[in-house]
């Protein structure tokens, strides 16, 4: 069975988004002001997509959240998909 695909993105902007990845299955989400949870998370269970609120991925902290993922060997496999809350 594969992992939930993780979600992280503002509380405010959560129920958008989960309406619109409705069809990818279980979904574990996360709020933006937990970076370190969220990875942690992603370390563990391997998920095989993430998805970034396009406002967090372009911040700094989810720049770096991207660069971790990407540059993480067990990670490869994993699809980090932006994505706008509209």
């Amino acid at each position: 069975m594969s992992a939930p695909a993780v979600v992280i993105a503002a509380s405010n902007l959560m129920p958008s988004l989960r309406e619109r990845l409705a069809d990818d299955g279980e979904l574990v989400v996360y709020p933006d002001t937990e970076p370190i949870q969220a990875l942690q998370a992603i370390l563990e269970h391997r998920p095989s997509l993430i998805v970034l609120e396009r406002l967090f991925a372009a911040c700094p902290r989810g720049a770096a959240l991207i660069n971790r993922i990407k540059n993480h060997a067990q990670l490869g496999h994993a699809e980090v998909r932006v994505m706008s809350h509209s």
